[in-house]
């Protein structure tokens, strides 16, 4: 079922920066944008393409952004937006192994997963292999480190 489909449920219509970077699905994707652009709307419609479209597993995907709101906003959409498609698909989707928050939310779960263990015992990260997982995160300013990620520029 395309994407596609969905938008227009939803009564979505993308500008062409935010389409360019909904689609976009060839590794890692650095969007730059103010205030009020539309970044988790993007973020969310692009997950959503890779599930629905792409038939990225819901637990291979990390899906961060920086504010609480926007991380609410992306786990309410998915469960709307993936309840559609499930209804007119017949494909269901669980997102319960999907990690979705803050990126503050993410380094707490760490530090409080290998927290309380046997001295001399250090548990790997709660993370997949990176061959097997779909990063997504949105900032809204550089990030040192960024150097090889597709950047898209989506104005108001």
């Amino acid at each position: 079922m395309p994407i596609a489909t969905i938008y227009q449920a939803a009564g979505f219509t993308p500008n062409e920066a935010q389409q360019q970077a909904i689609q976009h699905t060839a590794g890692p994707l650095f969007l730059t944008a103010g205030p009020g652009s539309g970044k988790t709307r993007v973020l969310l419609w692009r997950t959503l393409g890779l599930i629905v479209d792409q038939g990225v597993k819901p637990e291979a995907i990390f899906l961060s952004t920086f504010t609480e709101k926007a991380a609410l906003q992306l786990k309410e959409g998915l469960r709307a937006y993936l309840g559609t498609a499930s209804t007119r698909t017949g494909t269901p989707y669980d997102l319960s192994k999907m990690y979705v928050g803050t990126v503050h939310s993410l380094c707490q779960k760490l530090i409080t997963d290998r927290r309380f263990h046997p001295p001399g015992y250090r548990p790997r990260a709660p993370a997949p292999p990176r061959s097997s997982t779909t990063w997504i995160s949105i900032c809204t300013s550089p990030v040192p480190g960024m150097a090889g990620w597709q950047s898209s520029a989506m104005m108001n």
